[in-house]
């Protein structure tokens, strides 16, 4: 199969009018240093990640903080689950 990440921006390709989707493949947790570079330079965040409710709530509040809107997206056995915030 392929990545969550690839099938993600494949996905949201194909509903894109204009918007620059970036995929990124790394670790989230070990270089959280890297999601925070990467979120301080985007208009919007999509997390897919399948880490727990922390990871997200840590994701939600640098968005909350730079202002910027987010998304999370997830499945729970048959359940799949979208959110959304506002930014800022």
């Amino acid at each position: 199969g392929k990545r969550k990440v690839t099938a993600a921006k494949e996905g949201l390709a194909r509903h894109n009018l204009r918007s620059e989707i970036v995929e990124v493949h790394t670790d989230a947790v070990a270089h959280w240093y890297t999601v925070v570079e990467i979120a301080s330079q985007c208009n919007v965040v999509f997390n897919g990640i399948d880490y727990g409710q922390y990871f997200d709530y840590a994701v939600q509040s640098l968005c909350l903080k730079l202002g910027v809107p987010y998304y999370s997206a997830s499945s729970y056995g048959h359940t799949a689950i979208v959110e959304a915030f506002g930014g800022g």
